[in-house]
């Protein structure tokens, strides 16, 4: 990826110019922000390394910087690398909009941009835009986006009930610390990423079906909007390969073939209905 290629970044200073900590603070968000989507969108595969690109301040002050990716491998075009950047700006337009979690967005990767757009340490306002031969439109990450970035990663309902998705992310840390582990369950459609606590005695179990489809059962903590943040696993079931066939009819038509108690149908329907 090279300057036509890139994350846009603009920073309208304070009346006083920003702090050092703030300006590397800032871009070490986004940095990360970019390896959590690029993680959700390709689980396996290589990384790209953000480099800074082009430095420059426009006729009213504002900071511009530019972010490419460098260190390509094979396999992966450079427009597939343009990926992270284009699902980062278009969460930050989700966000503005909605107390949603964006899609491609880990709960952490929220946080990120509440954080990086709020005004502290010399820096007055912050936007961003995808660069594809040219720039985009700039999204500042405003104070409705920051609302509803907080809002949207803010537990409201706890209740049982179960995910389906591919386990990824052990955090064998946590084991360490908290006597469990932390995993993630990435939704096939929306490649959300729900964060599940799994406790010790299930962690044999749970690792024999790391990068596997899974149904996870547990207490499901949602958001105002339901969508499911974390979930405290109790149980976990392997599901079939996505794409995998279906059993054929044959092999269910006669499984019970005296589930009726050998009644005729329309007299077994007849009588069920009369309750």
């Amino acid at each position: 990826m090279d300057a036509l290629t890139a994350l846009e970044v603009k920073i309208r200073p304070d009346r006083e110019r920003p702090e050092v900590s703030r300006f590397l603070h800032i871009f070490h968000q986004l940095q990360n922000a970019l390896q959590e989507i690029d993680h959700a969108y390709l689980m396996r595969g290589s990384r790209p390394v953000w480099r800074f690109g082009l430095f420059d301040t426009d006729s009213q002050g504002v900071i511009v910087v530019r972010i490419t990716a460098s260190g390509i491998a094979a396999g992966r075009p450079r427009q597939d690398l343009l990926f992270p950047v284009r699902a980062l700006v278009d969460g930050v337009e989700q966000l503005r909009e909605a107390p949603r979690v964006p899609n491609y967005y880990f709960e952490q990767t929220v946080n990120r941009i509440a954080d990086v757009g709020q005004p502290r340490q010399g820096v007055q306002a912050v936007s961003v835009a995808l660069v594809n031969g040219k720039p985009g439109s700039h999204v500042a990450l405003s104070e409705p986006v920051r609302d509803n970035a907080r809002k949207a990663v803010q537990p409201k309902t706890h209740a049982y009930g179960s995910v389906r998705g591919t386990l990824d992310l052990m955090n064998a840390r946590a084991a360490r610390r908290r006597h469990v582990i932390e995993v993630g369950i990435t939704e096939a459609r929306t490649r959300h990423i729900i964060k599940g606590i799994v406790s010790e005695e299930m962690a044999e179990e749970v690792q024999g079906l790391w990068r596997s489809r899974v149904m996870v059962g547990g207490v499901i903590t949602r958001n105002e909007q339901g969508q499911a943040l974390r979930i405290d696993v109790r149980e976990i079931e392997a599901l079939p390969p996505a794409g995998a066939p279906l059993p054929a009819p044959e092999k269910l038509l006669g499984a019970d073939p005296d589930w009726i108690g050998g009644r005729d149908v329309d007299e077994f329907l007849a009588e069920a209905r009369r309750g």
